[in-house]
């Protein structure tokens, strides 16, 4: 599903890397939004992937774990 169109899109930064998938409802719109999710070590890690995935056109946020 979602995960494979994204992983499709950046497969280098993404291979190896287990998803969650959940939808996320947004304020604008109905219809809402897919998150994929993925685990990374630390916080530096993890902002080197979300740039990396920015840079190529992905959005991308880095969120604390809960």
């Amino acid at each position: 599903g979602q995960w494979l169109r994204v992983r499709g899109r950046f497969p280098a930064l993404l291979a190896g890397h287990d998803p969650v998938v959940s939808r996320v409802r947004t304020p604008i719109g109905r219809r809402g939004i897919y998150a994929v999710r993925i685990g990374i070590d630390d916080r530096a890690a993890a902002n080197v992937i979300c740039q990396k995935l920015q840079s190529v056109g992905g959005a991308c946020v880095v969120v604390r774990n809960r």
